[in-house]
């Protein structure tokens, strides 16, 4: 073995979310994102309909309109998951199927 990976520390690892393009937030076409007013992150264009937990964790908080929610990593690394863009207005309706699966 050559030891790339000796004593070399995992560290805190977030997956996507969902398969796509990651974006940098910068060009997400909403400035509550682009210009970072809830923090750092990344954007996913996804190329399935399919959402994934992307760390091991516990739920903390889901909107009312399910559009968004919060998470805390195992690792203890909290995350705010916000799916598509101008999903507020549709009031859950095509996410309201996601959340009575994880939260217990």
């Amino acid at each position: 073995m050559l030891g790339f990976f000796k004593n070399k520390s995992k560290g805190k690892v977030i997956c996507s979310p969902c398969n796509g393009r990651v974006v940098p937030i910068t060009e997400v076409p909403d400035p509550t994102f682009s210009e970072k007013i809830l923090g750092d992150g990344v954007a996913v264009i996804p190329s399935e309909g399919r959402f994934y937990a992307p760390a091991d964790g516990e739920v903390t908080a889901v909107f009312d309109t399910l559009h968004a929610f919060t998470m805390t990593t195992t690792q203890g690394v909290e995350l705010l998951l916000h799916i598509g863009l101008d999903t507020v207005v549709l009031k859950g309706l095509l996410l309201h199927h996601i959340f009575p699966l994880v939260i217990r």
